[in-house]
């Protein structure tokens, strides 16, 4: 098994500080893992360790950097959107609205990384886009050509497990894995969600049948806890 440090990957992107050096995300060099489902059985699977060096790589360093600066030259880590309805909003709805805890104000570049997190109190159901862009974040004035976005991972809390989870999709598998943070039986089980959850997950993005994860079982269920942190990416061209 090779070492998350063997198995980088040079798409990803460096921060606005220039004394900060790139970094990269562990790649699909998979081994294949006993599943209890008949198509997952046939898939790849990141290994543990695979997945630890992506949790810590998005929470101890990514959630580190202040990835996105606006007009007035301050910069934030996160794009927070909170929002005082019981309503279920997706976050490209809730930036276009403009419930962000910044306001109004317009960006000054494009995020390298963007990381976007909910308030840790709302009613508000706030659903992921597989993709997004943030076109109305910048002066109609700006000639620069904008990125789409890509989600990537997504970061809550678990009741069932006291810890964080972390949703991450593998663009190479196109498959959605789990990591509990700082679960010992995270070792010892699949780390694939199984076809059901795949296929939950993907309609809950795509919001497919108006999924409420409230009415997911576990692990599922824990979309539904805030604050959750979407990861998005530039997607390639």
């Amino acid at each position: 098994m090779p070492s998350p440090s063997q198995t980088l990957r040079n798409n990803y992107v460096h921060s606005n500080n220039p004394s900060v050096t790139p970094r990269s995300m562990p790649s699909s060099s998979y081994s294949p893992e006993n599943h209890t489902h008949s198509r997952a059985s046939q898939r790849k699977s990141l290994s543990y360790p695979q997945l630890f060096a992506i949790y810590n790589e998005i929470v101890n360093e990514w959630c580190k950097e202040q990835w996105i600066t606006f007009i007035d030259n301050h910069s934030e880590t996160y794009l927070t959107i909170e929002a005082k309805i019981n309503e279920i909003l997706t976050v490209q709805t809730a930036i276009d609205r403009y419930y962000l805890t910044t306001g109004e104000l317009s960006l000054r570049s494009q995020p390298e990384c963007l990381l976007i997190r909910t308030e840790s109190k709302t009613e508000t159901l706030f659903v992921p886009n597989s993709i997004i862009s943030l076109e109305n974040l910048f002066d109609n004035d700006s000639a620069q050509r904008l990125l789409r976005y890509k989600l990537m991972a997504i970061i809550c809390y678990s009741n069932k497990t006291n810890s964080k989870i972390m949703f991450y999709k593998d663009s190479q598998l196109n498959s959605w894995f789990i990591y509990y943070d700082q679960s010992i039986s995270s070792h010892s089980h699949s780390n694939i969600l199984s076809e059901e959850e795949q296929d939950q997950l993907q309609s809950f993005i795509e919001h497919k049948h108006h999924l409420d994860p409230s009415k997911f079982t576990s692990p599922l269920s824990s979309l539904r806890n805030h604050p959750i942190i979407y990861v998005y990416m530039p997607e390639k061209n």
